[in-house]
């Protein structure tokens, strides 16, 4: 599972660098359109919430993945219900091939939109919707929400996934929740999963403090 989080991580890069620069060039020096955030390049907020009762919610010191992550103890496997934040600069969206100068505008909306389409190809993921826009932490979120199958083995599992990205002017968070795995049966899987309601309303707790 973290050999595949590692690769959807690249992928979201490799696409997002050059949509960053498309979308620079077509806002110029006009006002930002809906959806459009102006980035520069500066230090992440710090992440604050409230931890749910059962999870323990902190930094990961390795950020190897993620960098904020609320997890039940002794779940170093991820099997259970989680939630993880990822970050990703200014400068890192632009990528090593094209010029930075300290300031970019990225179109969330649009990207959020790119990635719904590489979803709905994706022949692992089913139940694929959109979500009604939220505020997470004071700032517009895009979310979704789906059913994502894994086959370690020979023996498939599945769980949701509710995945909410936000643009700042520190760069772009992907904010993930995730299910409990269900465990394919012989015909079926016995149901489908779906991300405790404790984890849900952490995004009702989350605040974005500035360094």
């Amino acid at each position: 599972m973290l050999k595949g989080a590692v690769e959807d991580m690249f992928r979201f890069l490799r696409l997002t660098s050059v949509f960053v620069v498309f979308s620079a060039a077509l806002v110029g020096c006009v006002d930002e359109p809906e959806g459009v955030v102006l980035m520069t390049d500066r230090k992440p907020a710090k992440i604050t919430l409230s931890a749910p009762d059962g999870w323990e919610c902190g930094y990961r010191k390795d950020k190897v993945v993620a960098v904020y992550q609320c997890v039940r103890p002794g779940d170093k496997d991820r099997q259970q219900a989680f939630l993880e934040v990822l970050y990703y600069s200014s400068r890192a969206l632009v990528g090593d091939n094209y010029e930075f100068s300290g300031e970019r505008s990225f179109d969330v909306a649009a990207r959020f939109d790119l990635n719904y389409g590489y979803d709905k190809d994706n022949p692992r993921v089913a139940v694929l919707k959109k979500l009604p826009e939220r505020l997470i932490g004071g700032q517009k979120a895009y979310g979704k929400s789906y059913l994502v199958t894994y086959d370690p083995e020979g023996k498939p599992k599945r769980r949701r996934v509710v995945r909410w990205l936000v643009g700042r002017g520190d760069g772009l968070w992907r904010i993930s929740l995730y299910s409990d795995f269900a465990v394919f049966g012989k015909d079926k899987f016995p149901y489908a999963p779906e991300v405790p309601g404790q984890l849900v309303s952490v995004l009702d707790t989350f605040n974005w403090v500035e360094p």
